[in-house]
């Protein structure tokens, strides 16, 4: 359900940065077939969205370490706890 549901956030609000992300995360954290291709256009279509705030400078960068963290990393993502080594 968070899927389809971010999914609607995307499609209602394309521009958000933080939108993408979560999606990009659940996405990778599932790992069902396609996900991780998914979870890649996410992350590109985030990347070439303009950021505006600080939190869109945290979640691009966020974002491209998240593809190359292990799943648990991923699957327990959260900004806050996010080590920022991983970017």
């Amino acid at each position: 359900r968070a899927i389809e549901l971010s999914r609607e956030a995307v499609a209602l609000q394309p521009v958000r940065i933080e939108y993408r992300k979560e999606l990009a995360v659940e996405l990778l954290c599932r790992n069902a077939a396609g996900d991780a291709g998914d979870a890649r256009a996410q992350i590109d279509a985030l990347k070439a969205i303009p950021a505006i705030t600080p939190l869109d400078h945290v979640d691009q960068r966020h974002a491209t370490a998240l593809l190359a963290a292990p799943a648990a990393k991923v699957c327990g993502y959260s900004r806050d706890w996010f080590q920022e080594s991983m970017t």
